[in-house]
């Protein structure tokens, strides 16, 4: 769902919002999916010169009102894909990287077989699950 919202340029929100309504200069969303735990949502919207906070505020409710109930498009979910699969790969670039990946998985009980799975896992996601995931982390 991150990825979807602002993982690139054609991302839901930085294409509506930076580049169409020319409301905002950076839009970014963070979760990490393997929290013990209760997760964090940050989605940081920062405005261009002049746009108030009441204007980011409505134009991002409006959105993803939008999406709530009309989804995306296919290809910004394949998009989002593509951007996850190209961040694993330099995640995974070089032995400090890997090391620092593999420790975290060990603390969050998970195994190398994560990493081995992790584009099959991705590619086996249809456009209905991510609605679903979509509306719920955002109710």
């Amino acid at each position: 769902v991150p990825y979807l919202l602002a993982g690139n340029d054609t991302s839901i929100l930085r294409k509506t919002l930076i580049q169409e309504q020319k409301l905002a200069v950076s839009v970014h969303v963070a979760y990490d999916p393997l929290t013990l735990g209760p997760g964090v949502f940050k989605v940081r919207i920062l405005p261009k010169e002049g746009v108030t906070l009441q204007q980011i505020e409505e134009a991002y409710d409006a959105l993803i009102d939008k999406v709530k109930t009309m989804g995306f498009e296919s290809e910004q979910l394949n998009s989002a894909k593509n951007v996850l699969k190209s961040q694993l790969i330099f995640r995974l670039d070089g032995f400090i990287r890997m090391s620092f990946e593999l420790i975290d998985l060990v603390m969050k009980n998970k195994d190398e077989q994560y990493f081995n799975n992790y584009e099959a896992a991705l590619d086996s996601l249809d456009k209905s699950q991510v609605e679903n995931a979509f509306k719920t982390i955002l109710d």
